[in-house]
C-alpha cells in the first residue's frame, strides 16, 4: 500500500490527571450551600457558593497547573483572564466569582496519611493570588479601590487583573507522585487519568450528574453503596429533609440516566437501598481499565 493511500491513524487522545481527593470533594460538598454569590459589597464567607460551575474551573485550572511550561515554579501564572472565562462560556465577572469560591474558603477535603487511615481535614482547594498594574498600586495608596471578597482571597471590583497566580492544595499535588511499587507516598488518594475533553463536556450536566460523576470517578469502575452512604457521600442529607427521600432519589436516578447518555455509566442499578455502578473508560482511566 503507497503511502498515500493509506488510512489516517486515530488522533492520539490527550489525558491528564486528577486526583482521586478532588473527586470525593467535589462529590460532597457542591451545591451544599443555599446562598448565592449575588454581587453584593461585604461577601461573607458563607455566600460563597461551591457550584458545578466553580468545581469544573478547578479542575480545569489543576490541569493547567500540570501543563504549565516552566516547571521549576510551583505556580500556574493566567496571563489573560479571557482565557478561563471562554473555557467556562461566561464573563470575566462570573469567572472571578469562581475563583473566590475556589481560594476564598477553606473547603472540607478527604485524604489518606502515611498509616494510611483517612483523614478528613479543611483547606483551601488553590492558592489564588490576584496581581494588578502598577497604576492599581498609586489608586490604593490613595485609597480609591473597591474590594471584593473575603479575607482570604478578594480582588478589586473594577481594576483590570494583569496575571493570576494558582497553586494547588499540597494533598493534590502529592496525590500526582507516581509511587514506587510496593510504597506509598504518604499524602492523598492517588489519582486517575481522565480526558481532556470531557471537563468542557461536564459543563452541560446537571448538578446531580456532576456529583454522581465525581463520586463514581473516586472508586473502582465497578462500585456498590448502600443508599445512605450514598447520600452521605454526595452531601445531600439537608436536600433529603427538606423534599424527602422520594424526591431525591428520583433526582438520583435521572442523574444516573444523564451519565449514561454521557458514556460514562455503562450500567447502574438499586436494588433494595443498594446502588450498584460500573463506569466505561470513556472519560476516567482507571488503572483496572489498563487490566483489562
Amino acid at each position: 500500500m503507497s503511502q498515500k493511500n493509506r488510512p489516517l491513524a486515530p488522533p492520539v487522545e490527550r489525558l491528564h490527571k486528577q486526583p482521586l481527593s478532588q473527586f470525593k470533594t467535589y462529590a460532597q460538598d457542591v451545591g451544599r450551600e443555599t446562598r448565592p454569590l449575588d454581587g453584593q459589597i461585604n461577601l461573607l464567607p458563607k455566600d460563597i457558593k461551591l457550584n458545578k460551575n466553580p468545581a469544573i474551573l478547578g479542575s480545569y485550572l489543576f490541569r493547567l497547573w500540570q501543563e504549565r511550561t516552566d516547571k521549576t515554579k510551583d505556580t500556574l501564572e493566567i496571563k489573560n483572564l479571557n482565557d478561563l472565562s471562554s473555557f467556562m462560556g461566561n464573563s470575566n465577572y462570573e469567572t472571578k466569582l469562581y475563583l473566590l469560591a475556589l481560594g476564598g474558603i477553606a473547603r472540607q477535603l478527604i485524604y489518606s496519611g502515611l498509616d494510611r487511615k483517612l483523614r478528613l481535614t479543611t483547606v483551601l482547594l488553590f492558592d489564588i493570588t490576584f496581581i494588578y498594574s502598577e497604576g492599581a498600586e498609586a489608586k490604593y495608596k490613595g485609597g480609591s479601590l473597591d474590594m471584593f471578597g473575603t479575607e482570604t482571597l478578594s480582588f478589586i471590583r473594577d481594576e483590570p487583573i494583569e496575571s493570576i497566580q494558582i497553586r494547588p492544595n499540597k494533598y493534590w499535588i502529592r496525590a500526582l507522585e507516581k509511587q514506587p511499587k510496593g510504597k506509598y507516598n504518604g499524602l492523598g488518594l492517588g489519582s486517575v487519568f481522565i480526558t481532556n475533553d470531557s471537563l468542557k463536556s461536564l459543563l452541560d450536566a446537571s448538578q446531580m450528574a456532576y456529583k454522581l460523576f465525581n463520586y463514581t470517578a473516586s472508586n473502582r469502575p465497578t462500585q456498590k453503596i448502600r443508599e445512605a452512604g450514598l447520600i452521605k457521600a454526595l452531601g445531600l442529607e439537608e436536600q433529603v429533609k427538606k423534599q424527602g427521600k422520594i424526591r431525591v432519589r428520583k433526582s438520583i436516578a435521572s442523574a444516573l440516566e444523564e451519565l449514561v447518555n454521557m458514556g460514562h455509566l455503562v450500567e447502574h442499578n438499586c436494588e433494595a437501598g443498594l446502588y450498584s455502578f460500573t463506569y466505561s473508560d470513556k472519560i476516567v482511566k482507571h488503572k483496572d481499565h489498563l487490566k483489562e
